[in-house]
């Protein structure tokens, strides 16, 4: 599965936190404290990103959903199986 960094906005409301990813605008949670509503939202962002993968939508990527490579295990190993490694 993909990986993604993504931008989380935590607004006071009333008396209680709202959070919403500008990159995914499907994402809209809230909690009693900022780290509940961010936690809520990263939540709610995994979720959405998992099923647009799961049925092939389009995921629109930019400053406010970033995707990264998390290399596998597999193919760590095979890095330190090379006898020129490269770092960058």
């Amino acid at each position: 599965m993909d990986r993604y960094v993504v931008r989380i906005i935590i607004e006071a409301d009333e008396d209680s936190f709202y959070a919403h990813c500008p990159g995914l605008p499907e994402v809209q949670t809230c909690g009693q404290t900022p780290e509940e509503a961010a936690e809520n939202a990263k939540t709610a962002a995994s979720a959405v990103l998992k099923a647009k993968q799961r049925f092939g939508d389009s995921i629109q990527t930019g400053l406010d959903l970033l995707k990264i490579h998390a290399p596998t295990k597999e193919e760590v190993l095979a890095l330190f199986k090379r006898e020129e490694q490269v770092v960058v």
